[in-house]
C-alpha cells in the first residue's frame, strides 16, 4: 500500500524485470526528499546562514514562482525581492534543487556570516505566513 501511494503521488515509479519488480526515484521524488531534507537540517554554525540571491528571467517565471514557493516552504525567509536567508545548514541540499531544476544558470548560493537582521526577518517572515 504505501508504495502504491509513493507511485500515485508520483514518487517512485515501479517496473517488472524478471521476477522482480525496480523501483525508481522520480524527479518529483527526488524534490520531495530535499524539502523533507532541508525543512529538518540542523542550525548553521553561530553566525552562520545560507543566503540566495537569483535573477530568473521573465520568461522562466514558472521556475521563479516554483523555486520562491520551494524557499518559503523550506524555511528562508525573503530579504529582498530575489534576495533569502535561512539559518539551517541546507547549502548542499539547496545545491542539489537548484541542479535538478535547471536553474543553476540564474541563482547562486553560498554562506554568509553576520547577517545583522536575519532574526528580525525570521519575525517577519513568521508573520507573513
Amino acid at each position: 500500500y504505501a508504495l502504491e501511494e509513493l507511485q500515485r503521488q508520483r514518487f517512485i515509479e515501479m517496473r517488472k524485470k524478471g521476477n522482480g519488480v525496480i523501483v525508481q526515484l522520480t524527479d518529483d521524488g527526488r524534490l520531495h526528499v530535499l524539502r523533507q531534507q532541508m525543512k529538518s537540517a540542523p542550525a548553521c554554525v553561530s553566525g552562520e546562514c545560507i543566503m540566495v540571491t537569483f535573477d530568473i528571467p521573465e520568461a522562466a517565471r514558472g521556475a521563479r514562482l516554483h523555486f520562491r514557493r520551494f524557499l518559503k516552504e523550506c524555511n528562508f525567509v525573503q530579504s529582498q525581492k530575489s534576495v533569502w536567508i535561512c539559518d539551517r545548514s541546507v547549502l548542499p541540499h539547496l545545491l542539489s534543487f537548484i541542479k535538478l531544476t535547471n536553474i543553476d544558470k540564474w541563482v547562486h548560493a553560498f554562506i554568509a556570516k553576520e547577517v545583522p537582521r536575519l532574526q528580525e526577518l525570521r519575525k517577519k517572515g513568521k508573520k507573513n505566513s
